[in-house]
């Protein structure tokens, strides 16, 4: 087992001495997992880290609404005017997102313009970025909180926490309680994986410590392997806690995509995160086809059924999801080769007539195309190299 380092602190307020952990006796070490499942598949679902995880501290849990977000730093991450962050909470209030997040540089734009009192306004919870060297001392926590939800904020995304050292370990539970007296969200960037979290504490609703697609602006090798790391983290990094991937951003960045167009928009579909946060721009939006703004007004942030149908991590994965009586088939591939499938939609389109299948338009990168078939027991399908489709169930 390696240990925090002397120097693992980033720019955060901790002291600069040796990384161990320290305890008084009696010691209660953390506890230690293996997962084993006959099929992948079964690692996937598996709910362990949350039943070992201990139950809830918070009583009422009726103020902790799951939902979906829109996001502006992706599209415009040098724009802190008001009007930007406005742009977004229009993009939220007209797609029917609960919430809009407003990242770095927020609170210039909220002396100037209001835009927490604009959001609210418009019936948009404001979610708030924060930096974490703000919220180690307890008592600053404490009126931070009290601060932000006197003034609206319905959660915090706190980043650049950049270490396991212990004191950053105990600095999160406080976070976690703190916020949650508060009735304050929590999403947690730069950070560590949850270790069951959620479970104790269930406004935290997700966290990043994923290559998600801020990675387009960083890592030059990201577009190569982003659709295979897309078919191994929902065995891995998802199971271990919510996952703030960003997904959907059709734009290009530094270092341009490879996957389709409808592989990123399945990825809303395919990591499980309480809050989901949308990537790109308001006119990207506004440019999609009907069918599939009506998706993304419809599509849930959490899920009452999963079944995996294919589970092949690397290679492809196809999820059914259900929730109320909304009812999808969700699948990407993560390779440079197509891979047929076949898939029997009267199993799992019960009580539904026909489908509308979402695919690869014209230019893969960019256009969709919207099909609307009957339902049939023998459906087959390729999925494009690095592609990926959507299937919802209509009456």
């Amino acid at each position: 087992m390696s240990l925090p380092e002397k120097d693992e602190k980033f720019t955060l307020p901790l002291p600069d001495k040796e990384a161990y952990p320290e305890s008084n006796l009696p010691w209660t070490m953390p506890w230690r997992v293996i997962m084993i499942g006959d099929k992948a598949g079964d690692i996937l679902l598996s709910t362990m880290i949350t039943d070992l995880a201990p139950a809830s501290k918070i009583e009422d849990t009726s103020w902790i609404v799951p939902g979906k977000a829109a996001w502006s730093w992706w599209s415009h991450p040098e724009d802190f005017t008001p009007e930007m962050y406005n742009k977004f909470t229009d993009v939220s209030a007209s797609f029917g997102f609960r919430y809009t997040l407003f990242d770095a540089g927020w609170e210039k734009a909220n002396k100037e313009g209001k835009i927490i009192d604009y959001a609210l306004s418009k019936g948009v919870q404001p979610l708030v970025w924060g930096y974490s060297a703000e919220y180690f001392d307890s008592q600053k926590r404490k009126n931070r909180f009290n601060e932000l939800s006197n003034m609206g904020v319905k959660g915090v995304k706190i980043d650049f926490w950049c270490s396991d050292r212990q004191e950053v370990m105990a600095a999160l539970q406080g976070v976690f309680e703190d916020a949650a007296k508060e009735h304050l969200l929590v999403n947690l960037h730069g950070t560590t994986i949850p270790r069951g979290w959620h479970r104790t504490w269930p406004n935290f609703v997700t966290a990043e410590a994923i290559l998600g697609t801020e990675s387009y602006f960083y890592e030059p090798r990201f577009p190569e392997k982003a659709a295979e790391q897309n078919t191994v983290l929902p065995f891995t990094r998802n199971v271990a806690g919510p996952a703030d991937y960003t997904p959907f951003a059709l734009t290009f960045r530094k270092y341009t995509r490879l996957n389709t167009a409808t592989h990123e928009l399945a990825m809303a579909m395919i990591y499980t995160s309480g809050v989901i946060h949308f990537a790109d721009s308001e006119e990207v939006f506004n440019s999609l086809p009907d069918a599939l703004k009506n998706l993304l007004k419809e599509m849930p942030a959490t899920w009452d059924k999963t079944e995996y149908i294919i589970a092949d991590p690397g290679k492809a994965i196809v999820l059914s999801r259900q929730k109320d009586n909304l009812s999808y088939i969700v699948g990407i591939n993560g390779t440079n080769a197509a891979e047929p499938i076949s898939i029997d939609l009267k199993k799992y389109g019960k009580g539904f007539s026909k489908f509308r299948i979402i695919s690869e338009g014209k230019d893969p990168l960019m256009d969709f195309k919207v099909e609307t078939y009957p339902i049939t027991s023998k459906w087959k399908y390729n999925l494009v190299p690095k592609g990926g489709f959507i299937i919802q169930f209509i009456k």
